[in-house]
């Protein structure tokens, strides 16, 4: 399970700025871990699109 840090938040906002909820996951070609905005299909570190929900039980963190 995945602990969402500040950092991860701050990186988040950045990144899509108009989002509060976002989606936990863990690409699976890059190893991220991390937040996306909610319904995002691709990596934002290495844009690909092979993502799974870090948690099945907790796949939304709201700001």
């Amino acid at each position: 399970m995945i602990v969402i840090t500040d950092e991860m938040t701050v990186e988040a906002r950045k990144r899509w700025p108009d989002c509060i909820t976002f989606d936990i996951v863990e690409c699976l070609d890059c190893g991220f871990k991390g937040l996306i905005e909610l319904g995002g299909e691709n990596c934002p570190d290495c844009n690909e699109d092979h993502l799974q929900w870090e948690d099945e039980n907790n796949q939304e963190f709201t700001i």
